[in-house]
């Protein structure tokens, strides 16, 4: 094996399709895929929240229950900080390859 190849244990096989060897084309399309998808779904929350705050600016609203606003954001503050703080732990025990692929250390 030279220098350059990857090799890939078990918990890396079920990472990349159900335990079947995919190739290393197959993952980067995918990841590129999935960033394409998540850039697009923030683009449009975004163009939904900017569209929300301009009519109740517009109409010179106010919440009519902030207690509703609050129970709807601390659980997120709550889930998005775990995730976060997740997703630094993993990509501490990440390994980028040469093509720029993650691969988790197990």
């Amino acid at each position: 094996m030279s220098a350059g190849e990857q090799t890939f244990t078990p918990a890396h096989a079920s990472l990349q399709g159900g335990g079947k060897t995919v190739p290393i084309e197959e993952l980067e399309q995918r990841e590129k895929r999935a960033s394409i998808a998540i850039g697009v779904t923030f683009i449009f929350l975004a163009v939904a929240v900017v569209a929300v705050a301009g009519q109740h600016l517009a109409n010179s609203e106010e919440p009519d229950d902030p207690l509703t606003l609050m129970i709807l954001s601390i659980p997120s503050v709550i889930v998005f900080g775990v995730l976060g703080i997740g997703k630094l732990w993993l990509g501490s025990r990440a390994q980028l390859d040469r093509r720029g692929i993650t691969l988790l250390l197990v």
